[in-house]
């Protein structure tokens, strides 16, 4: 079955959904305190509480002003304590960094005011793009969290350039205007240029602290960073100086390769400069240092440049295209073979069928990534000279290979395609492609399997092992049915309904609203109104498929939607309906 555009997305946010303890290197900070050293939160572990106190001065003893249990069982992994002890604010929990409660308000008793699961402070797209592994999703590090205007109010920046703000009052999250916004930005460009000279702000104001020589290289990295987040040129010539950085911020390993060397502050200051720079620019700097460096670093500054146009994926209508082309046709040339590699893969993302036709040798390149790219361009054209390539490939080891040639050979239809298609029924990694293919042509046997796949889905559960990958063959069938308005699957989707799944569930009330049940498009309209974010998109796409010229409305409000994914797929879904009112 041919992927829609949310199917990458769903096997990520399945990945996402899966909460794990974080690995833990030690016991949890047992001291919290606030900037002016008043005040203190204290962890008593493992016990459970939270105490904070008055410190202990040459006037008055050390006095507790509350204690409380853990939140959710758990101590805190970062507290901020005001200035005047009113208030706490907890970000993330020991152990669960990025998942469930994220960040915590606390009132002058210890009383939870308020708490924001990482859903509500960042979108779909800037969570996947989160750093996230068995440690954690790492949302907040590096970032910039801090009290301002007296204590009143708590602001952050993170590494994805979000700002916000909350009143400690009550944990409200504030709407900021762009004179707020402007406030917030200043405060974060003073840290973000005390980090980037390897200072903190204290030591900034006050030239007292002394910081250890890995704690500076490590606030130069998050500074880089944030630098990057801020899009501020003023901070480029400091960046180009921090290419120079060598400091060694970790041991890396790629794959079986021996550990080496990586150069955490370089490699940050390179891709903060990606989001400052022209690409042109970037490459100039980056070449002379791919030469004398470990692979681990040399592959991430190289993804810097990938970063301009889709990374990995590439994409063929970037304003850079040319300009990036050259710089990977150059790389591809480069005397150290990892960069040579590495600017093969970014090719085969990024060149055209044409290209691929004229250098047939790719689909026998070692990178299964490399063959894989050139063959989903390949079957993209629908070329028929590429016909004999995609045979060929239709043998490859590697399965979403396989996938993508065989839909190629399809779109492409030589003369065998009805067998190419009933062999595929065949094989499970082509099962649903050749289906979706014979339901399009009428054929009976694919209609009754098609239907016999949706009845299943009633026996969908999240503790079955693949439900992601059911989510994404249920959302393209459920589509087909709609498409092609298949009444023969009325009865299946009525047992279908009957999963546990929301975006199963709003998958299938689109198909039945397709096939005019009014109860049903009254569900869809309501998923595509309050669903999460990707049942939102999935359920737009559906209305636009049903062609609800009533949900019009609705659609014009989510061209404002938080989630950028929301607001292409109601643009989408208005030129669609209004195409067909004209």
């Amino acid at each position: 079955m041919r992927a829609n555009p949310a199917t990458l997305i769903i096997i990520a946010w399945a990945l996402l959904a899966m909460p794990c303890r974080a690995d833990r290197s030690g016991p949890p900070d047992l001291e919290h305190w606030s900037v002016n050293e008043r005040f203190v939160l204290k962890v008593t572990y493992p016990d459970g509480s939270l105490a904070l106190f008055r410190a202990k001065s040459e006037t008055e003893p050390e006095k507790k002003l509350w204690e409380r249990p853990y939140v959710d069982d758990l101590p805190p992994h970062m507290a901020y304590v005001s200035d005047d002890g009113k208030h706490v604010v907890i970000r993330d929990l020991y152990g669960r960094i990025g998942w469930e409660k994220v960040l915590i308000f606390l009132g002058p008793k210890g009383e939870t005011l308020q708490s924001y699961e990482l859903w509500d402070l960042l979108t779909l797209q800037q969570i996947l793009e989160t750093k996230s592994s068995r440690a954690g999703c790492w949302w907040s590090i590096p970032g910039w969290f801090s009290y301002i205007r007296n204590d009143t109010c708590f602001a952050f920046l993170t590494l994805h350039g979000s700002i916000q703000c909350f009143d400690v009052t009550d944990g409200s999250r504030m709407d900021l205007d762009e004179k707020g916004i402007a406030e917030i930005r200043d405060l974060a460009k003073e840290a973000v240029a005390a980090m980037l000279a390897g200072k903190t702000p204290a030591d900034t104001a006050e030239g007292e602290e002394e910081l250890l020589a890995d704690e500076r290289t490590r606030l130069r990295k998050a500074g880089a960073t944030l630098a990057g987040a801020l899009k501020e040129k003023e901070f480029i010539p400091i960046l180009k100086e921090l290419l120079g950085d060598r400091s060694v911020t970790a041991q890396c390993s790629i794959g079986e390769r021996e550990s080496c060397d990586y150069y955490g502050v370089q490699v940050a200051a390179a891709k903060a400069l990606g989001k400052l720079l022209e690409p042109d620019e970037l490459a100039a700097l980056i070449e002379p240092l791919l030469a004398d460096s470990t692979y681990a670093v040399r592959e991430d500054l190289l993804d810097a440049i990938l970063a301009y146009d889709g990374g990995y994926y590439g994409r063929h209508d970037s304003p850079n295209s040319a300009c990036l082309l050259a710089i990977w046709h150059r790389l591809a040339e480069h005397p150290v073979e990892d960069v040579r590699q590495y600017a093969v893969r970014a090719l085969a993302a990024r060149e055209s069928a044409e290209y691929m036709l004229a250098h047939p040798e790719l689909l026998d390149h070692a990178d299964e990534r490399v063959r894989c790219r050139c063959v989903q361009e390949l079957a993209r054209s629908g070329d028929k000279r590429a016909i004999p390539l995609l045979r060929k490939a239709l043998h490859d080891e590697f399965s979403p290979t396989r996938s993508a040639a065989f839909c190629g050979l399809i779109k492409c239809n030589p003369p065998d395609t009805d067998k190419l298609l009933h062999d595929g029924l065949k094989d499970g990694n082509l099962r649903l492609d050749a289906m979706a293919e014979l339901v399009r042509r009428g054929d009976k046997e694919a209609i009754d399997m098609l239907c016999r796949n949706l009845a299943v889905l009633k026996d969908h559960t999240h503790d079955r092992e693949g439900w992601g990958t059911q989510e994404m063959a249920a959302s393209d069938m459920c589509r087909l049915v709609a498409e092609l308005r298949i009444k023969e699957a009325e009865p299946a989707l009525r047992q279908a309904v009957l999963n546990d799944c929301d975006r199963i569930q709003c998958s299938v009330a689109g198909a039945l609203a397709a096939l005019d049940d009014e109860d049903a498009l009254l569900r869809l309209r309501e998923f595509a109104a309050r669903g999460d974010a990707l049942s939102r998109a999935a359920s737009i796409g559906m209305l636009a498929i049903v062609g609800d010229k009533e949900s019009l409305p609705l659609l014009r409000k989510a061209l404002d939607d938080r989630e950028p994914m929301v607001r292409r797929a109601a643009q989408e879904a208005i030129e669609q309906i209004e195409s067909r009112q004209r």
